[in-house]
């Protein structure tokens, strides 16, 4: 019970960081993607949005940390829902889990889905970044999603404390 109330607390943490502070959490955590974001169109968190697919299609223990929406740089404007997903722990399924959750939202809102994820968990062999099904010996599906794991900072930790203007610096040192 312990472990579940300590969770849920990391969770809520990480959702209101993510709330304040997203366009720096993206341009440190993923500045490939960021990149490629109009910020001056702004952002929208979709948390009523992902209650539908939370309620539908709960199995298990199974959430997303955050969903939001926003607006490329491109040739046309084109919207593009980034599924940033923070998990403290190994899960055997969390993969598929993952693949899930990309097309429930797909369905749904019938949009490309980026799915992020930020592994925030003790255990440096866990590296999960991808979902692959087979069937007899062929691959039917192979699913990708960018991972970044936390626990690769702490070697950082000498360089990040000269970036404390950056809020993610200072929360992962």
């Amino acid at each position: 019970m312990k472990r579940q109330q300590h969770r849920s607390q990391e969770d809520s943490a990480w959702k209101d960081v993510l709330d304040a502070f997203f366009h720096p959490f993206m341009t440190f955590f993923f500045p490939a993607v960021a990149n490629h974001i109009d910020w001056s169109l702004g952002f929208e968190a979709l948390d009523k949005e992902l209650q539908k697919i939370t309620s539908k299609a709960f199995v298990g223990k199974r959430f997303v940390d955050k969903l939001f929406k926003v607006t490329l740089f491109s040739g046309e404007r084109q919207w593009i829902l980034l599924h940033v997903e923070v998990q403290s722990y190994p899960q055997k399924e969390f993969a598929k889990r993952m693949y899930v959750y990309n097309y429930k939202l797909f369905d749904l809102y019938n949009l490309p889905v980026l799915p992020l994820v930020i592994l925030a968990d003790e255990h440096p062999t866990w590296r999960p970044t991808k979902y692959v099904h087979t069937i007899a010996g062929k691959t039917v599906l192979s699913f990708h999603f960018d991972m970044v794991k936390l626990l690769d900072y702490t070697s950082k930790r000498p360089l990040l404390a000269e970036e404390q203007h950056q809020v993610f610096a200072v929360v992962v040192s």
